[in-house]
């Protein structure tokens, strides 16, 4: 009898103490002006233990025209809140407050906000008020992405949801951080010249992992032992190497013409070199072709001139003293450096603007390029990279002499000559479908005329 009765007391007591708290916390109907992006908008709110909370339907009617929209869904017992996604307002939402003080009970719920992406499920507090939900401010606000603030003068409640963008520019960096230290992971190697001018821009991001080499020989040697993870090299080199079964990526273009065709007198057109003394470097080499495909459409051969083959852009200066009336035609920089050393030597025709304006195919002569298994490993750091890169050389192109102290460091060319040789060197870009399509229409030159320089056919890139 004594056990049942202190059991019927103990029963008391735990009711006794459920009343006390299903009677909740006082919920007085806020007094103060909600503004919304500076705006004044009527919405009813309680104020509970100093914090504001609003119907969680209301808050979804009042941001359905801005960037913070959200739909609210009950599926199941759960609630479901889909940022970015219009709310239909329904009759019983914006209901001016009838009560002025009333009690709420504090509830915690499970709430899984669906941004179209991910899925996340959050413990939201909430007060429960006439079966309605009213959530903090503050804590919907994290969630949904606006500002709540407070105008100490006025007492408004702020609300602003185009405040973001200090938040955005924030993930931004972020997200550039994170970009960078993945770049900063991956061994760059590229030969002196052109593509190694074009790094410039990324010398900081890159270090020790950026490697110059000396010859294309050292470039096939690294690339043969994945010395690296991405190369720059010779675009009829990456060719070569798809046929003979080297899995290898071509992932964006690099340089385009890189040689300027130098003399003491200018040319008004290529049909002018027609008797003149002509010296290049590279038998069968891109050079050559270039200047045999440049004299084939203006009707003249290669036997229409008299051609030198210099073993190295050195052996340009004796010529050219002797001969005033020869022409070199030389890549950059050396095409800049001479001048410098002869009086009177200067750029003698357009090469470029003479091959376009036959409607010939773009130029490429140089790639960058990741073998497969590499880029399948570091897709998402190869990929930054490529866009990284692509950056640089628009920001090197735009402003030359802010790299040319960088140039000097890396490959030794001298500062003014670096930022007078990036105007003459046509850098390219181009991916994906463009980028193949490209090659394969320069390619078909090259395979025209020395099939050898391309490995005997045209490559299947993918």
């Amino acid at each position: 009898m004594k056990k049942r009765f202190l059991l019927i007391i103990a029963m008391l007591m735990a009711f006794t103490i459920c009343l006390k708290a299903d009677e909740g916390k006082e919920a007085v109907s806020t007094y103060q002006a909600f503004i919304l992006d500076g705006e004044k908008v009527e919405i009813a709110g309680y104020l509970i233990e100093g914090n504001n909370y609003f119907k969680l339907r209301d808050m979804a009617a009042i941001l359905s025209n801005t960037d913070r929209k959200f739909n609210v869904e009950y599926e199941k017992g759960q609630t479901k809140i889909k940022t970015n996604e219009s709310y239909k307002k329904l009759p019983t939402d914006l209901q001016v407050a009838k009560d002025e003080k009333l009690r709420a009970s504090m509830v915690t719920n499970k709430v899984l906000f669906d941004n179209g992406v991910a899925e996340k499920l959050v413990d939201l507090d909430a007060a429960l008020i006439k079966q309605n939900n009213y959530v903090k401010l503050r804590d919907l606000g994290k969630y949904i992405g606006f500002e709540v603030g407070y105008d100490k003068k006025t007492q408004d409640i702020i609300v602003n949801t185009k405040s973001d963008k200090n938040k955005k520019e924030e993930m931004t960096e972020k997200k550039a951080d994170d970009k960078t230290e993945q770049i900063k992971a991956l061994k760059v190697l590229a030969m002196n010249g052109p593509t190694a001018m074009s790094l410039a821009p990324l010398k900081d991001v890159l270090g020790e992992n950026l490697i110059i080499s000396a010859s294309i020989q050292e470039q096939i040697a690294a690339l043969k032992k994945n010395q690296g993870d991405i190369y720059i090299i010779p675009s009829n080199l990456y060719a070569k190497l798809r046929n003979s079964g080297e899995n290898i990526k071509a992932l964006s273009s690099n340089a385009g013409l890189v040689v300027d065709l130098l003399g003491m007198n200018e040319l008004k057109s290529v049909e002018e070199l027609k008797g003149k003394t002509l010296a290049i470097m590279g038998r069968g080499a891109i050079p050559e072709i270039i200047l045999r495909k440049l004299l084939e459409v203006n009707g003249l051969t290669i036997k229409d001139i008299n051609l030198i083959y210099l073993g190295s852009p050195e052996e340009a200066a004796p010529i050219l003293k002797k001969n005033k009336e020869a022409y070199v035609l030389v890549p950059q920089p050396f095409a800049t450096v001479l001048p410098a050393k002869i009086k009177g030597l200067k750029s003698a025709l357009d090469i470029d603007k003479e091959w376009m304006d036959k409607k010939l195919p773009e130029i490429i002569t140089a790639l960058v390029v990741v073998k497969e298994p590499v880029y399948k490993e570091k897709q998402d750091a190869v990929d930054a990279f490529v866009k990284a890169y692509k950056d640089g050389v628009d920001k090197l192109l735009a402003g030359p002499k802010d790299y040319s102290k960088t140039i000097e460091e890396i490959m030794g060319l001298k500062a003014p000559i670096a930022e007078k040789a990036l105007g003459k060197i046509k850098y390219i870009d181009l991916q994906g479908k463009d980028l193949t399509k490209a090659l394969d229409d320069f390619f078909s030159i090259l395979l025209e005329n020395n099939a050898e320089l391309i490995g005997g056919k045209l490559p299947i890139h993918e």
